[in-house]
């Protein structure tokens, strides 16, 4: 069986068929019910899904590696300053202890980081995704565009090589009607939480509300293509690249989904398998 939570395999799963399991990896997390997301072969990186119950407190002393909370619901504090959903909370490694708490309990996704560099900051920060600016993505060569939110800074928007030295992590989001018909290749991994609207990918699915995404360094991925708009947490380790290259029957597969893809009902997660209507023909 695959694992799910390796990042040298391309992956698509809906998070919410997953188990909550007590979690014991994260210091501040221990024994809270959490979905390991996904995991380096060594160890130094992981990202996970927890749900801290009502009153639930902690420390995180951050000795072994910087922490990062994104607030998918409820409320967060840190040393008595508090975010809500939305909020986006650094705690940097080995500069000092935090204390968290949520009184009325929180969704959250923990990115846990032994290497990131200190050039992203060596104090606590907390950020409010609403407060924060829209950001033009550079995307070359795609249709209506896409824009996003730097949580982890500095964050280079431009260019061929986006992030700072220890990669990023944004909320970005994808116009209605943006396509790109081509696929492309990053030599790093880039991993997504979707939040909302809907994105089609070849050979991968329809991506939802509740769709993880991973690609692993040198793995070809795309085209993409979306009717409504799409949402996602998107988190990298390192400064990422991407190169492009043409995808046989791209356009036509884009035109077919946007012509037919309905704006009623809500947007539902589905394996590539079970969407055959949208597969490039079979050569006769």
């Amino acid at each position: 069986m695959a694992d799910h939570t390796s990042r040298e395999q391309p992956q698509l799963y809906n998070v919410h068929e997953l188990e909550w399991q007590p979690h014991s990896e994260v210091p501040a997390l221990a024994g809270v019910s959490a979905r390991l997301l996904s995991k380096d072969a060594d160890g130094a990186s992981m990202t996970v899904m927890a749900k801290l119950p009502a009153g639930w407190r902690a420390v995180e002393h951050a000795d072994e590696a910087t922490v990062e909370l994104f607030v998918l619901e409820g409320g967060l504090a840190v040393n008595g300053e508090e975010v809500g959903a939305g909020g986006y909370v650094y705690l940097p490694r080995q500069t000092g202890s935090a204390e968290l708490r949520s009184a009325g309990g929180a969704q959250v996704v923990a990115f846990w980081n032994a290497q990131l560099d200190a050039i992203h900051g060596t104090e606590i920060a907390l950020r409010r995704v609403w407060q924060e600016p829209w950001i033009a993505s550079s995307m070359p060569g795609a249709l209506h565009g896409a824009m996003h939110k730097s949580l982890r800074l500095p964050d280079v928007g431009d260019g061929k090589i986006h992030g700072g030295p220890g990669g990023l992590v944004r909320l970005v989001i994808l116009t209605p009607g943006f396509l790109d018909d081509r696929e492309h290749v990053h030599s790093v991994w880039e991993e997504m939480l979707f939040l909302g609207g809907d994105l089609l990918m070849p050979n991968r699915g329809v991506i939802a509300p509740g769709s993880y995404l991973g690609n692993p360094a040198e793995h070809w991925h795309a085209p993409m293509i979306t009717q409504r708009s799409s949402i996602m947490l998107l988190q990298t380790t390192a400064p990422i690249d991407q190169v492009p290259r043409e995808f046989p029957w791209g356009r036509e597969m884009a035109e077919r989904y946007l012509d037919s893809e309905s704006w009623l009902g809500e947007p539902a997660h589905q394996p590539w398998d079970t969407i055959p209507h949208y597969h490039p023909p079979v050569p006769a």
